[in-house]
């Protein structure tokens, strides 16, 4: 399960990345074709211009009779450039690249994700946390911060990750809930998004029994 990825500042330079939504699964769960599992795919963050950060993403989940329900939280939004704070999440979003109350990234959910990568003052911004790993920080004089990598489970390979649309297809496994990378500064660089889906406008929600 993935909740939905947060969004980057719209309109705004060195904005930070938006954090790949939480990814959690459960192996070995018995799923019976007569029970009703009800799904709840979080939506992406939306840009938006006000308030100065992103658009809040949504939570996902699936639950049902016999079964423990699992929980994924939103990523975070990015920080701004104008000094808005990054936001927590699944994966936290990037800090921005201007006043210094903007700079840090936001915090990870233990279990879920990662915290998303600092920026610097006048300068860069920090990449959003993914599934994986932590954003990348801003280096002095280099590109704003990549985005975090996403995670991936052992049972669903790349080919099955083509075949049903899910995830992003990489060294023979599909990953999910990927940062995406931070907004430079006076053309300092583009920066990578992590891989694997539901960065910034994505999100992905599959039981073992869709794939198998």
């Amino acid at each position: 399960v993935a909740g939905g990825g947060g969004s980057t500042p719209q309109n705004n330079y060195a904005g930070g990345g938006g954090g790949g939504g939480g990814f959690v699964y459960g192996s070995g769960v018995a799923m019976n074709t007569s029970t009703t599992y009800t799904v709840t795919v979080g939506s992406g963050g939306p840009y938006q211009i006000t308030p100065y950060g992103g658009g809040a993403a949504s939570n996902s989940s699936i639950t049902g009779t016999g079964f423990s329900t699992l929980s994924a939280f939103r990523g975070g939004w990015g920080g701004t450039g104008a000094g808005d704070a990054s936001q927590p999440g699944g994966s936290g979003g990037g800090g921005g690249g201007d006043t210094v109350p903007g700079n840090a990234g936001g915090t990870g959910t233990p279990g879920q994700g990662n915290p998303g990568g600092n920026g610097l003052n006048s300068s860069g911004s920090g990449g959003g946390g993914g599934a994986g790993a932590a954003g990348g920080n801003y280096t002095s004089g280099g590109p704003a911060g990549n985005g975090g990598v996403g995670s991936y489970v052992s049972w669903i390979s790349a080919s099955q990750g083509t075949t049903y649309g899910i995830g992003t297809p990489s060294g023979g496994y599909s990953y999910f809930s990927g940062g995406g990378g931070g907004g430079g500064w006076g053309g300092a660089g583009n920066p990578a998004g992590g891989s694997g889906r539901s960065e910034e406008h994505t999100s992905e929600l599959q039981s073992r029994v869709d794939i198998s």
